[in-house]
């Protein structure tokens, strides 16, 4: 029998690996083993004071934001000693705060605190830590700016959502462990620089993500974390490195000792708000449309509850046609008398359904229509199409109400399918 006499390590960098060589020595013969292995870096994060020249874009970024807004964060940025512009001797930074705060409550146009800002107080660059405060402001306050998508955490290998509905784990919001987590997984593939934000008005962390690849191709992304619930929002991801963010996501999301991941869901607004009801942990979630009234306790209310029986009023009286138009729209979108409720409360800006119904004459062709809805509130548009006469609201079936929550789906020989 051999016996292992003696062993040593080689370890030889191969680009963004190690390449690790295990020599064993034995009785007579000698063999190497060759393990390939990631690279750690511990420290591969973007430095904040990175300087970032200004461009034509730089201008647009600061016009998209309110002048109190725009103030608001200049303000801060004197407040952050990595922010802050170096001045001469004679001007000091409490000089400059009292004369964007006197702007704040001035008739001054939004254009001359951005002249200001580009020719006066940081009139080369801003820094990597500024570029990337403005850009999440952006997103907070312009909430329509970018698409925003949604997936679902479910058990690894699970291949549908409702499968896991009920074992998918709810996310609780740990800013400082999320971020740990996300740089333990991007810094070996990438340098990187990651800012979370609590939004101001919606139960969200906004997480922006920026990395700078090998190529020197620097991409940006935009996560958003419900603060319960199991969904995660996010713009558009196409690349490799986006889906290992991702994935980043779902293993900090993870209880110990169980795999999840990260799976398209059906969902997809310019909206924060939209997918926040409709993805949410609030009580209407699962009760959009038409039934919406349990969810608003207009109905079956508790034998405690101190409230009238019921809200619904019974109609007895004779309505002209109008009117009844009306009475429908609003029983089968949710809402009374004028009350927007449900799925009117989340403006989806594009809907698409996709029919396939077999022919009675030959079942083995089936033929498929998508139709795609697109317009500020997609559903408030079908509502209105309801009360004005050109779509039937009783014979209407309920995936064009949206009762559902979702954007996109399918109806295979009228049954309903995510």
């Amino acid at each position: 029998m051999e016996c292992l006499l003696a062993f040593t390590f080689v370890i030889v960098e191969i680009g963004r690996c190690a390449l690790l060589t295990i020599n064993l020595a034995y009785l007579g013969r000698n063999r190497s083993l060759y393990v390939m292995a990631p690279r750690y870096r511990p420290f591969n994060s973007l430095p904040e004071t990175t300087l970032i020249i200004h461009t034509p874009s730089t201008r647009k970024h600061l016009t998209r934001l309110s002048k109190t807004s725009l103030i608001t964060l200049v303000l801060s940025w004197l407040e952050t000693p990595i922010c802050q512009p170096r001045y001469s001797e004679e001007k000091t930074i409490g000089d400059v705060k009292q004369i964007y705060e006197a702007w704040m409550e001035g008739k001054e146009h939004k254009k001359v605190v951005i002249d200001r800002i580009l020719e006066y107080d940081w009139t080369h660059s801003f820094t990597l830590a500024q570029m990337a405060q403005l850009d999440l402001r952006n997103a907070i306050i312009n909430g329509h700016s970018l698409r925003w998508y949604s997936s679902k955490l479910i058990p690894a290998g699970s291949s549908k959502h409702r499968q896991s509905e009920d074992t998918a784990p709810f996310v609780t919001i740990r800013p400082g462990a999320i971020i740990k987590v996300l740089r333990d997984h991007i810094n070996p593939i990438a340098k990187n620089h990651i800012l979370a934000e609590i939004h101001p008005d919606l139960p969200l962390l906004l997480v922006r993500i920026q990395v700078r690849e090998s190529t020197k191709q620097e991409r940006v992304y935009f996560f958003a974390i419900p603060s319960s619930g199991s969904f995660l929002f996010h713009t558009q991801i196409r690349e490799a490195t986006g889906y290992l963010i991702q994935q980043a996501f779902a293993n900090a999301f993870s209880p110990r000792n169980t795999a999840y991941e990260f799976k398209s869901a059906p969902h997809n607004s310019r909206s924060l708000s939209s997918l926040t009801i409709t993805c949410g942990t609030n009580r209407n979630v699962n009760a959009l449309g038409a039934w919406s009234v349990y969810a608003k306790d207009l109905v079956d209310q508790s034998p405690l509850a101190n409230l009238p029986l019921s809200r619904c009023q019974q109609i007895t009286e004779p309505l002209d046609e109008i009117s009844l138009r009306k009475r429908i729209a609003e029983s089968r979108f949710g809402g009374q008398d004028g009350d927007i409720g449900g799925i009117l409360d989340a403006p989806f800006d594009r809907v698409e359904f996709k029919i396939q119904n077999s022919l009675p004459e030959d079942e083995s062709y089936t033929p498929s229509v998508v139709i795609r809805f697109e317009g500020p509130h997609v559903f408030a548009g079908i509502k209105g199409l309801v009360e004005s006469g050109v779509i039937d609201g009783v014979q209407m079936p309920g995936w064009l109400t949206g009762e559902d929550g979702v954007t996109e789906a399918r109806i295979a020989d009228g049954k309903f399918t995510i």
